[in-house]
């Protein structure tokens, strides 16, 4: 028997592995969820390594990305044309309430963004290319469609992506 102990995650049999593991992060008032996602019975220690780095530097690898985010909005990338999107095709009354708690002298495009939230992080040790992705979102119960951020094995930012 092969075991490996993760942050969050605790001690997994990679001979036995289970298709999804579950757990929950606190960081900065915010709580999002961090699962573990494997379609094979059994992996290599080394296909963790990364996990493990990503895991005990969570906290900067969410302000990393938070602020990749941020840059990709400035910059008119996929989190702006999110933004717009929503502010096309949510109510204004709907918006009214959504932007309430926030700052009412930036504009309803900056209120928006204000409340774009990371809520999951989904850790795929099998895929190198997606090997961790992070799910941005205004409101789960306001929308189905995230903000992805995929980083690969080596930690670059490969893509964000719109997705629903």
């Amino acid at each position: 028997m092969s075991k490996y102990t993760l942050p969050l995650f605790g001690e997994l049999d990679l001979d036995s592995l289970e298709d999804y593991y579950e757990a929950e992060f606190e960081y900065e008032d915010r709580t999002f969820y961090v699962n573990l996602n494997f379609d094979e019975e059994k992996l290599e220690e080394n296909r963790l390594h990364f996990a493990m780095h990503f895991l005990q530097n969570l906290p900067s690898n969410v302000t990393q990305t938070d602020n990749a985010v941020w840059d990709d909005f400035k910059s008119g990338g996929t989190a702006k044309d999110y933004i717009d999107h929503h502010l096309e095709v949510i109510p204004q009354d709907e918006l009214d309430e959504i932007l309430k708690h926030t700052d009412k002298n930036q504009s309803e495009e900056i209120q928006l963004f204000s409340i774009l939230q990371l809520y999951r992080i989904g850790i795929y040790p099998e895929n190198g290319d997606n090997y961790i992705v992070m799910d941005y979102n205004i409101g789960v119960g306001v929308t189905d469609y995230v903000v992805v951020v995929n980083i690969n094995e080596k930690g670059q930012i490969k893509s964000i992506e719109m997705e629903s």
